[in-house]
């Protein structure tokens, strides 16, 4: 009779913070696959973001502890995290440079995307990742920038929680993480996260995120605004209830259809232009506005899908939980 050796499972979190909350969402991964320990979203009563700089440090960790303990349907025990900030933090974007070698394309595109940011690039952590490349001209990399100042918070922050922090990521490579969970075919696929602050718009060609667009003042709280509707005093569930067939509603959306035409125009390689969009997928808490995924399934003839995942122990959770899942499966590879 063979005997089953079954490697210990290894539990990890996600944090995410956004200006208006924060979300951790624990997963243990095991031999039959990815199980919930515990998720929560909670809001922050006062703003933790002053002139582009986290602050008060030891609230955001008392915080973080309360949510820790607060998490459902299990306590949220991991030590270690990966952590995505909110977009007035990381700076993220695209840039072009000339043809190098691969070993120079993360100093050449760090060093390009300082300059095009006005960054001093001694006071910046900046990570980068190769999205598209040019055939005898150069190649396209996305890069992501955290003052110093920041991420030595976040170090601190680790220290006080006694948690191994993994890795800083943009919620958009996070979020598209997840996306990778679904049967992938020989074409490109859209996702969108409208947030209570922001919305982004990404374009994936299987696992490489190759256009990104980020509507920093067009979000949840701004929709709903716009409509004399108060989000803070709302569930998600009553959200979804709204009547918002309105004209400033849908001026709202075709801000986000705007910036779909928008990435789908930006220059991709010869092989990602010649193939078809498969899907749509939506997430974060505006994914639980009416309707939202007919409008875009709608306007671009593309199947629209809102992300949600069932884990093995038939826990689930909903699309505003999306990115900090993302971070929780990025491993210390």
């Amino acid at each position: 009779m063979p005997i089953n050796i079954l490697k210990k499972s290894v539990k990890r979190f996600g944090l995410e913070i956004t200006e208006n909350c924060l979300r951790l969402v624990e997963a243990s991964f095991e031999a039959n696959g990815v199980a919930l320990v515990g998720a929560i979203e909670l809001p922050f009563s006062d703003p933790i973001i002053r002139q582009g700089k986290l602050k008060n440090i030891a609230g955001i960790a008392n915080h973080i502890t309360e949510a820790r303990l607060k998490a459902e349907p299990s306590q949220i025990s991991a030590t270690s995290f990966s952590i995505s900030f909110p977009d007035k933090i990381l700076d993220v974007g695209h840039v072009s440079i000339p043809i190098v070698s691969k070993n120079e394309i993360k100093a050449v595109a760090s060093s390009a995307f300082a300059k095009l940011k006005k960054l001093n690039e001694d006071d910046y952590y900046i990570d980068t990742q190769l999205t598209v490349e040019h055939k005898n001209i150069g190649f396209e990399v996305m890069a992501a920038a955290a003052s110093i100042e920041n991420v030595q918070e976040i170090i601190k922050l680790s220290r006080l929680l006694n948690i191994t922090p993994i890795a800083i990521e943009p919620a958009a490579v996070a979020n598209g993480r997840v996306r990778l969970s679904y049967p992938l075919q020989n074409a490109l696929t859209i996702s969108i996260c409208i947030d209570h602050s922001n919305t982004f718009v990404a374009l994936w060609d299987k696992g490489q995120l190759i256009a990104l667009d980020d509507l920093r003042n067009l979000g949840l709280n701004d929709i709903l605004d716009k409509n004399n509707i108060g989000s803070q005093m709302l569930s998600y569930e009553e959200i979804s209830k709204l009547n918002l067939e309105t004209e400033k509603f849908m001026d709202s959306i075709r801000k986000i259809v705007d910036s779909v035409v928008c990435i789908l125009a930006k220059p991709r390689s010869a092989e990602s232009e010649k193939l078809p969009i498969s899907k749509i997928f939506l997430s974060g808490p505006g994914a639980y506005l009416p309707k939202i995924d007919r409008i875009f399934e709608k306007e671009f003839r593309i199947p629209t899908i809102i992300k949600t995942v069932k884990f093995t122990n038939n826990y689930k959770i909903g699309p505003e939980f999306i990115t900090a899942y993302g971070l929780a499966l990025r491993n210390e590879a």
